[in-house]
């Protein structure tokens, strides 16, 4: 349904139409050697004006649209037929046959609509023409209709479908945010659990930092975008929660390069790689690392992350949430960052590695 704005725009391009075609059309008509007629103009005026609305306003949208191209057709020649004919018939009543003078020759056509000089034409031959006229003129008006019609109803089909495709990845992505907070509580509660199960004094610590990492992502990670600077910090909470539960035999470096103050970013696009490292990579009895990289220029940041694997099959209680939050990343980077990021995973030698890279200036 178009909008006020629309129907407004539509009302000015009609009638600059108009203005035009009358303008021109008496500007054409109205030379040395044709005499301007306003009643009989008036008349084919007032008839293709008819035929473009009726055309425009009702044959169209109600049988053309809806694929009723036999009633369309119908429709469309009765209505030609009988505009015709009151046009012909009105011009005949208001004049006599045309006259034609010593410069007839010269003319490039007759027409009713005007007079030569003061000798008579042979009848029969100017009016067929001034029929045809008449009939040329609407037939460009019934086209003017179908192709502004159709222009405007491609137009509005596009938007609407534009519109349509945001709300459903307005719709999806907020789906897949829900569905990072409870897998991010499912792997934290995992490592809690571990030091609960070993009666660990650091249980209690534990729980304290996932209050805090909690409380980030019900508040702050709601929000559309938020200052890199606490993205980062909130990788750096997570590592800390991890950490309580592995030994020396872990090594995990976060190294961040780069200036992070004035940066906006899409929340939790990181952490799903930092989970699954941990998942992977660290199980506190084989020794592993872990080994974060943030590269941050002025309109770009280069994330890497690898591990090496030494948990190939994870506790039972990861089963079936494997991969979840990569495969959700990924999706929100291609609706986020359609054409400004790059991704890509590699898992060689016994070792796996992540590289995202993302445009700011194109989110």
């Amino acid at each position: 349904m178009a909008t006020k704005q629309q129907s407004g725009f539509r009302y000015y391009y009609h009638i600059l139409g108009w203005v035009l075609y009358f303008g021109l059309n008496y500007m054409l008509f109205n030379t040395y050697f044709i005499r301007f007629n306003l009643p009989l103009q008036l008349v084919m005026w007032i008839a293709v004006f008819i035929i473009f609305y009726v055309n425009y306003l009702i044959l169209i949208p109600y049988f053309l649209f809806k694929k009723r191209y036999v009633l369309y057709l119908t429709f469309l020649v009765i209505v030609t037929g009988i505009l015709l004919t009151l046009t012909y018939t009105i011009k005949m009543d208001m004049m006599p046959p045309p006259n034609f003078g010593d410069r007839l020759h010269q003319m490039p056509f007759h027409s009713p609509d005007i007079t030569f000089g003061e000798h008579r034409e042979p009848p029969g031959g100017p009016r067929m023409r001034g029929i045809y006229l008449d009939l040329y003129n609407m037939l460009m008006f019934i086209m003017a209709a179908i192709g502004i019609r159709f222009f405007e109803f491609w137009s509005t089909e596009e938007k609407h479908k534009a519109e349509q495709e945001r709300a459903q990845a307005k719709t999806e992505l907020s789906l897949l945010k829900q569905q990072v907070n409870p897998h991010f509580l499912f792997n934290s509660l995992n490592s809690i659990y571990s030091l609960a199960y070993r009666k660990s004094d650091l249980t209690a610590e534990s729980i304290l930092k996932l209050s805090d990492t909690l409380r980030y992502m019900l508040y702050d990670a709601e929000k559309h975008q938020i200052s890199l600077k606490n993205e980062l910090e909130h990788i750096r909470n997570y590592i800390e929660l991890q950490k309580l539960r592995l030994t020396n035999l872990t090594d995990v470096q976060m190294n961040i390069q780069g200036i992070v103050n004035n940066k906006q970013i899409e929340p939790l696009l990181f952490i799903p790689f930092v989970e699954n490292a941990f998942k992977f990579g660290a199980d506190g009895i084989h020794e592993s690392f872990i080994h974060i990289f943030f590269d941050i220029h002025n309109d770009s940041i280069e994330f890497r992350i690898i591990n090496k694997v030494v948990n190939e099959h994870p506790n039972e209680r990861y089963k079936g949430t494997s991969g979840i939050g990569l495969n959700n990343t990924r999706r929100r980077l291609e609706i986020l960052y359609p054409e400004a990021h790059m991704l890509k995973t590699e898992k060689k030698d016994g070792l796996f590695e992540v590289q995202l890279i993302l445009d700011l200036n194109k989110s």
